[in-house]
């Protein structure tokens, strides 16, 4: 890969040993999913293809919308496939192309030996790879050297690194060639032996000039190094310091033409300690190694003498990171020390390297003067353990004397189970930087970590130890070291004799906190502060966390200014806090958001916002100098949206508009400014607008009427502002993402001990690629418990690769006589697919929902008065079966899946146990929507006499719920009807996302009683439908349901209805049919009881082993049904009808459906758990009439305005009338 970066675009050519495609990418994380893909190859007449495409998973990327790569040229000779194209650094497709810029980027690369069959099939790659790179940096290039130019290396001896230990410092003295006048060494490469690449680390290098230490350091040269920061180091070893650092995936430093490190006797550097990190967390035996570094040097000075600082978090065991979540620590650079030890011009930066370990997940050396924030010298948001490159600055930067640096680093630490330390070790973490710089000067380390106290006042458990521990603790850890000359002679007398041990031993830094022992409170007694952040349980607690995180970041620090030469080095050089730095623009006044969300996948789009009575507050804060544009659409798409857009300018003044886009064209001022700019700024990287906007703005024909249902949220942003308040650019970034803005967003909340989990997950279940949707089912049992416990939330626990498969799962209660006996036998199995044969009996039993999530939603916990009984014997259920759905449009091979709910539950009762209760329409091949119908309405209901049976006298009282449909649904609802009185909605969704499924948490419990009626009203568009579409469990099928979580529990858990299947047949003009098979295959299954068993379970076992997975299409039922009468129809069956297009160009024929769904006769199956059993009963019932409830007149009505007001019917049903006894669309 050759490239060359030009200001709006970069120049790519691959040169590529393969005569197939070839694909070159950027990803995220460095794997394909979600990766941008550019994809090219040369057919046999030398045609040259070219696409940019997007991979949504790991299958062939699929070809972009928005071509975004210019072909330059290619060819492809008997070897080669050689492509060369531009891409924008930015694109207009951020849907699809990745964002470049100047921090890591992880390049993927893959090539085939065979061209694509066309563009849509391709093969599957050969061989693929990746590898992080700085696009924007210049790279490491080693020019040629003149004459002048010398080089010596320095190589570890052979050392053999221990294989009972991951982690060994080794330090060993080197000195230069006689050099008798000043020299400069001008750069330097690694020299990795290649079988110990996987072990070596970094490599610091160290320039040894201490006071009258010549002959000191001349006597170490023959020996072969030892054990670094331990008790055989050599004293003066200690007061060597850094000159550059070498780290893995760095290639090397060749310094700028006007710099160089002096050495010589004149340049004061002869003798270099050379630090070497092994890594060997595999254990391997038998690993030596000479790796090391090569010097370049020459007697040609340059201009200016280069030295290096290091900046950041002093290796501290108070560097704490806790387990489980994301964390920052800070590490300062004490004004005090640069306003000291620096010129009065400053020293200029030129390059630099970050540095943290595997947690490490962005990084950012931040400058403040005089209390004003600068740019930041460096910064890496993409940070990569395995690339730790030197960057070259593009423009030098200044620090002058009294500036202050704050280095920042972001560490992900969420599947750490136990808290990490800073340390030496891999596991272990830091917070540098490695800072070259001009002229030189002594100082060459400034950092800082939290005072001991500031970790024990941050954790808020109320922690203290005696005074004395205090200061013996402190002196360890603030150390005082002063050269010891006599230490350093007996020492090496032991190197000299042999009687030195030289075995390397662990070094675990956080041990020190073992020699710190809490006196109080009573809880912690005697116990370790190490032993006490080792116990997982305090970092359940948020407040532990937050109070910490607090701490580290605003409390007191000790500080370090080392200088070279020095014979005493001290590790607290005083007491400081984080510097009080001002952005270079004026922030908003602080306030506390009820909720937020980040838009985009990078980051850089948050959108905050407080609901109130009749407006609701947001605020946007965006990774950009330019325009920041929010919207709300009705389709998700800019045709028809109403658009907020603001920018500040150069000056600092905040512009705000309200507007609204025709089409895919710049957004238009609206005639009436509705929305109130409430203030903004803009800093170096981000753009911060807060206004406020009416839920109802009454400008009918340009705003949208914000409400409760899905909001569909649309955003962008520029990287420019616009030349005026008409002439706008094309926006550099958009996106979409459905909300709830008026109902609680999900939060999980602190946890008390008292909370346990519960996992149940897939058993690494296969997808088929022969069929798109299967359901699975597994029976699981409750964990083990003596008393009464109650499930209080859950949350759904999803592979990430497999994200766009799971698309709900349902988790029932299975109740039936002797359960023990009937389901303990299927714990160990790994389940069966759904409602097929296949399926045991049994799980027939299994039909109470205890648990509905589906795609979009994040979760559910309880209000603190309500949790889910678990065991028979306490009123839930022992046994449970969970049903997945699994999606596979694409039919992608080899998908495994585990996903599946972790539930958590408690002993604490609560007031309440609560129940669920599923209405809507019976899934069924009864469930039919017309082809090309742009809103079919489709009614069902649970009528009074079955809420008269089941419910307590006083009801029940209903606090969250769910509307579930599938791809065709667009408005979904739920109505209350009591004594035929229309109550206000249960709840609604006019503005239905299937890719957004949430559970609505009620602002107010509504209360339920017996012989109310719920009438589930789903609207569909089946407009791009040329066939009828038939309920069923694909995706493609449809649903209409409504999941309630209620309390008190009764043993109420379903009602369910469908229209006479006469009406059916009578809808196409069928007027007989012969149905002997109904009910054999697509009717439930009868349930076993103990007097008829399932069949032997060795016999099942044998058949399911070859039994294979089939699909399951609810509509296949009317291929059993011949047609009979009229004779016209007849040896058709039922199917040759209702899938036959011409059946629908009547539009009668769809009318006599849209009838059928929403008046008539409809059977109703109310479901009951009887004693260890569920009981239904089915009765055919009339569509429920009822008065419509009496709409107040909104704010907007009262003012005259007649663009929000609406119809009482939806105008595509004819028969619909706004009369008094049908319902109402809203």
């Amino acid at each position: 890969m050759l490239w060359t970066p030009r200001q709006d675009a970069i120049e790519i050519e691959v040169q590529v040993k393969a005569k197939g495609y070839v694909g070159l990418g950027f990803s995220l994380t460095g794997g394909m999913k979600g990766a941008d893909i550019v994809l090219g190859w040369v057919d046999d007449a030398g045609r040259v293809f070219l696409h940019d495409r997007y991979a949504a998973g790991n299958w062939a990327p699929a070809v972009d919308e928005s071509q975004d790569v210019t072909l330059l040229g290619g060819y492809q000779n008997d070897t080669h496939t050689v492509l060369r194209f531009s891409r924008p650094w930015i694109t207009l497709d951020t849907d699809s192309d990745y964002m470049l810029g100047d921090d890591t980027v992880r390049v993927i690369w893959a090539y085939s030996n065979s061209d694509p069959t066309s563009e849509t099939e391709l093969n599957y790659h050969d061989k693929r790879g990746t590898k992080s790179l700085y696009l924007q940096s210049p790279q490491f290039e080693l020019p040629p050297l003149g004459p002048d130019v010398k080089s010596v290396e320095f190589l570890s001896r052979n050392i053999t690194i221990p294989s009972d230990m991951d982690t060994l410092y080794w330090c060993q003295l080197f000195k230069i060639p006689n050099v008798t006048t000043k020299h400069h060494v001008i750069g330097y490469v690694p020299v990795l032996q290649q079988e110990s690449l996987e072990h070596v680390h970094h490599i610091v290098m160290y320039v040894c000039d201490l006071k009258d230490g010549h002959d000191q350091y001349e006597r170490w040269l023959e020996w072969e190094g030892t054990q670094c920061h331990t008790g055989n180091m050599p004293p003066s070893w200690k007061f060597c310091s850094p000159i550059f650092a070498w780290a893995v995936g760095g290639e090397g430093e060749m310094f700028p033409e006007h710099v160089g490190f002096p050495i010589g006797e004149q340049g004061k550097a002869t003798y270099f300690m050379m630090e070497m990190h092994y890594d060997n967390p595999n254990f391997r035996e038998g690993v030596v190694d000479s790796s090391g570094v090569r010097f370049f040097y020459t007697d040609k000075l340059r201009e200016h003498d280069a030295g290096t600082i290091v900046f950041g978090h002093n290796v501290s065991p108070l560097h704490i990171i806790p387990p489980v979540q994301r964390w920052q620590s800070s590490g300062y650079c004490d004004p005090q020390c640069t306003s000291q030890n620096l010129p009065a011009e400053g020293v200029k930066i030129f390059q630099g390297l970050l540095h943290s370990h595997l947690l490490g997940d962005n990084l950012i050396l931040r400058h403040g003067r005089n209390g004003q924030e600068l740019p930041p010298i460096m910064k890496d948001m993409h940070y990569d353990f395995d690339y730790q490159n030197t960057r070259i600055l593009k423009e030098e930067v200044t620090i002058l004397p009294g500036d202050s640096l704050v280095m920042d680093c972001g560490y992900n630490a969420s599947q750490r189970t136990s808290a990490t330390y800073g340390g030496f070790g891999t596991n272990e973490e830091m917070c540098l930087t490695f800072l070259s710089y001009y002229p030189r000067t002594d100082l060459f380390l400034c950092t800082s970590h939290p005072e001991l106290d500031t970790i024990l006042g941050g954790l808020g458990l109320g922690l203290e130890i005696s005074a004395d521990n205090r200061d013996e603790v402190n002196k360890m850890l603030n150390y005082k070291i002063e050269m010891n000359w006599e230490a350093e002679n007996k020492l090496f007398e032991k190197v000299k004799s042999g009687n030195l041990s030289s075995e390397p031993s662990p070094l675990i830094m956080s041990h020190i906190l073992k020699a710190i022992n809490i006196t109080a409170p009573q809880k912690y007694f005697n116990r370790s502060l190490y032993s006490v952040l080792q116990d997982r349980a305090i970092w359940m607690d948020e407040g532990v966390t937050s109070s910490l995180q607090k701490a580290v970041l605003e409390g007191k620090h000790t500080s370090a200014c080392h200088l070279h030469g020095q014979d005493l080095l001290l590790g607290k050089g005083g007491t400081i806090t984080a510097p009080d730095l001002q952005p270079l623009q004026e922030s908003l006044p602080e306030v506390t958001f009820m909720h937020s969300v980040v838009l985009d996948q990078q980051g850089s789009y948050v959108l905050l916002w407080t609901p109130r009575k009749e407006d609701v507050v947001f605020e946007v804060q965006v990774g950009t100098t330019g325009y920041v544009g929010l919207g709300f659409s009705p389709t998700g798409g800019m045709k028809g949206a109403d658009i907020i857009l603001g920018w500040v300018d150069t000056s600092g003044e905040v512009f705000l508009h309200d507007r609204h886009a025709e089409g895919n064209s710049a957004p238009m001022l609206d005639q009436s400014q509705d929305v109130k700019l409430l203030g903004g700024y803009q800093n170096d990287t981000h753009t911060v607008l807060r206004f406020s906007r009416p839920w109802d703005t009454c400008d009918g024909e340009q705003d949208y009427v914000l409400s409760d249902d899905t909001v569909r949220v649309i955003w962008s942003y520029s990287n420019r502002d616009p030349t005026s308040e008409t002439n706008l650019h094309y926006h550099d970034r958009r996106g979409t993402k459905s909300l709830f803005l008026q109902s609680p967003q999900f939060e999980m909340p602190e946890m008390g001990p008292d909370v346990k989990t519960w996992e149940f997950l897939s058993p690494n279940v296969s997808l088929p690629n022969d069929f798109d949707t299967l359901y699975w089912c597994k029976i699981y049992k409750m964990p083990p418990t003596t008393t009464k416990h109650h499930i209080i939330g859950f949350v759904p626990v999803v592979e990430e690769k497999n994200a766009e498969h799971v698309h709900h799962i349902l988790f029932y209660e299975c109740h039936a006589p002797d359960s023990d006996t009937l389901f303990e036998q299927h714990l160990e199995e790994q389940g069966a697919q759904c409602h097929t044969p296949n399926m045991p009996s049994s799980f027939n039993h299994c039909q109470s929902v205890l648990i509905a999530w589906a795609i979009g939603g994040q979760g559910e916990m309880y209000p603190e008065h309500a949790g889910f009984p678990i065991g028979e014997q306490h009123g839930g259920a022992t046994y449970f079966m969970m049903e997945t759905h699994y999606d596979n449009p694409n039919l992608r091979q080899g998908v495994v899946d585990s996903s599946g709910i972790k539930i958590f539950y408690t002993e604490k009762l609560r007031q309440h146990d609560a129940g669920i209760l599923m209405i809507g329409h019976q899934v069924s091949f009864t469930h039919i929507i017309p082809p090309r119908q742009e809103s079919f309405l489709t009614g069902t209901f649970c009528d009074g006499s079955c809420t008269g049976q089941t419910l307590p006298e006083e009801g029940v009282r209903v606090f969250q719920g769910i509307l579930h449909s599938h791809l065709l649904g667009t408005s979904l609802l739920v109505r209350q009807v009591r004594a035929g009185q229309e109550l206000p909605m249960l709840l609604k969704d006019l503005k239905y996302d299937f890719n957004y499924q949430s559970t609505r948490v009620f602002k107010e419990e509504v209360t339920l009683l017996p012989g109310d009626t719920l009438i589930t009203e789903c609207y569909y568009n089946s407009s791009q439908r040329t066939k009828p579409t038939s309920g069923g469990l694909s995706t493609k099928d449809e649903m209409c349901l409504a999941f309630f979580s209620y309390y008190p529990r009764t043993s109420f858990f379903s009602c369910l209805s469908e229209p006479k299947f006469d009406g059916i047949i009578a809808a196409v003009g069928v007027t007989d049919v012969a149905h002997d098979r109904m009910g054999q295959r697509f009717r439930k299954r009868k349930k076993t009881t103990i007097e008829q068993p399932e069949e032997n379970m060795t016999e099942r076992k044998e058949r399911d082993m070859t039994q294979e997975l089939k699909e399951t299409k609810f509509s296949d039922f009317y291929h059993t049904l011949k047609i009979t009468a009229p004779e016209e129809y007849q040896n058709l069956t039922m199917h040759d009808i209702l899938y036959n297009e011409a059946t629908w160009q009547d539009p009668m024929v769809a009318d006599s459906f849209q009838r059928l769904a929403t008046s008539g006769i409809h059977n109703v199956i109310c479901s009951t758990n009887g004693q260890n059993a569920g009981v239904e009963i089915s009765k055919q019932v009339p569509y429920p009439s009822y008065k419509s409830r009496r709409h107040r007149p909104d704010r907007c009505s009262q003012l005259g305005d007649k663009g929000s007001s609406s119809g009482l019917c939806p105008p595509a049903f004819p028969f619909c009338k706004n009369t008094k006894t049908r319902g109402t669309f809203f």
